[in-house]
């Protein structure tokens, strides 16, 4: 008996909307988690130290390893624009647009750094991944989740856009393409 084409995509709407939904959930999971770690801080009496990074104000400085173990430092890229991305491995919308990201970081080089704040995964679960899909850009690791506490990312990715004065100019939340991406770099003044 011939299969039934009807059954057959009804199928696939039903596991896409599965997935979508399971990656919603861990997304929300994160943030949940990040967010129950900044409370954690305000309530212990912290919260005069904490700003909240915003469009116009200058973003916090991160001070992180890559996977080559060097210290990176935002506030050395002045002169720069920068693309700071809150990201994991096991997070879908990450790993659908880092291509695209690739492709933006050869295309602005050498005026453009991008540094993608992995959150919170061992060096054993960064490395082959970034391999497998040919990064090239800076790889962070934010092994504790302080940076991603200090930008208050609630979920991934999360992007800040950064311009050559060191001041947010935009931020993106959720998967992004590429005339997005252009139009942000229009805003930060990439070259």
């Amino acid at each position: 008996m011939p299969a039934n084409p009807t059954r057959k995509n009804g199928l696939n709407k039903i596991t896409v909307g599965i997935l979508i939904g399971a990656g919603l959930g861990f997304i929300t999971f994160a943030g949940a988690g990040i967010l129950r770690n900044r409370n954690a801080e305000i309530s212990a009496g912290n919260e005069g130290s904490v700003s909240v990074p915003s469009v116009g104000k200058p973003a916090p400085d991160i001070e992180l390893q890559n996977i080559a173990g060097e210290t990176i430092r935002l506030s050395d890229l002045r002169g720069k624009v920068v693309v700071v991305n809150f990201w994991a491995t096991w997070c879908g919308p990450c790993v659908y647009e880092m291509p695209m990201f690739q492709e933006m970081y050869e295309e602005y080089s050498p005026d453009l750094e991008i540094l993608a704040v992995n959150n919170q995964e061992s060096e054993d679960e960064v490395l082959p991944f970034i391999e497998k899909m040919g990064l090239t850009y800076e790889i962070l690791y934010d092994l504790d989740a302080h940076v991603a506490l200090e930008y208050q990312v609630l979920g991934f990715p999360t992007t800040f856009f950064v311009d050559r004065e060191g001041l947010i100019q935009a931020l993106h939340v959720g998967v992004m393409n590429e005339d997005q991406f252009h139009k942000y770099m229009e805003k930060i003044g990439a070259e």
